[in-house]
């Protein structure tokens, strides 16, 4: 089912909930027809409710590799991911587990740095990372960028300010996975003279609003060594991908470029 019809049938259901809520709220005359509305809108509010919920819980067309490892992930524009540190050859390996929700390619950036403490400015001195990676329609992939960690660092749980740039070269194509991940800001929130400059101009018009970037806490073990180990360089594999005939890349037209 795509996100069209999704989206029809959330919109039906809000439109029976408000007609339910005024049928009995409003001070309207009492007939035949307003007791009728009164009964059965209710019911078929609660009957939509019920379809909307089996939609969303559906499990979709393709698998979902990466919700069978992370209960929680991040997702800017149909990329979906979550990163974690893992043991390679005794060495700390920053891993970006990713999969794409949209059945056509898309180019993604990943950025992570050390976030600061709630009562300073400055950063712990952690490395921070960044990856591009090309992910076919609904494939599922990692890449792993070789993180040393300081000693004193290990073994902690240590917070992380994390975004993502999304691009679609050809169109995104219809949705074909079904669950998303927490919302994820764009690069640029990254950093703090952004922030600072959007925040100013948001005073100037007198509005108020600061667009945090996403956070994450991540564990580095502590039985690892101080070199990079064998990763030398960033590695970016595709894990899994469906056969190309089984995605339907086109039940919308494509959109004309600006």
């Amino acid at each position: 089912m795509g996100q069209n019809t999704r989206q029809l049938l959330q919109l039906i259901l809000i439109v029976v909930a408000f007609t339910a809520g005024v049928v009995w709220l409003a001070p309207l005359q009492l007939n035949a027809v307003v007791w009728l509305i009164r009964i059965l809108s209710p019911i078929a509010s609660v009957g939509m409710a019920y379809v909307v919920f089996k939609v969303t819980r559906s499990p979709g067309k393709f698998p979902d590799h990466l919700r069978a490892i992370f209960k929680k992930y991040f997702e800017r524009e149909g990329f979906c991911f979550a990163p974690v540190v893992e043991v390679q050859d005794g060495a700390s390996v920053l891993c970006i587990y990713f999969q794409n929700r949209y059945a056509r390619d898309l180019v993604a950036t990943v950025a992570m740095q050390p976030a600061a403490g709630s009562f300073r400015f400055s950063r712990p001195p952690l490395p921070s990372a960044s990856v591009q990676v090309h992910c076919p329609g609904v494939a599922f992939g990692v890449a792993r960028i070789p993180y040393a960690v300081p000693q004193d660092y290990r073994a902690r749980r240590l917070a992380f300010e994390i975004a993502a740039d999304v691009r679609y070269p050809n169109w995104c194509g219809p949705m074909v996975r079904m669950h998303g991940g927490m919302r994820c800001g764009c690069i640029a929130n990254l950093s703090q003279g952004t922030r600072l400059l959007r925040a100013l101009g948001g005073l100037a018009f007198g509005i108020i609003h600061e667009e945090h970037p996403a956070r994450t806490f991540l564990t580095v073990p502590h039985g690892v060594s101080d070199g990079p180990g064998t990763a030398q360089q960033i590695e970016v594999a595709i894990l899994w991908q469906p056969p190309t005939e089984g995605i339907a890349t086109s039940d919308a037209p494509r959109r004309a470029a600006a």
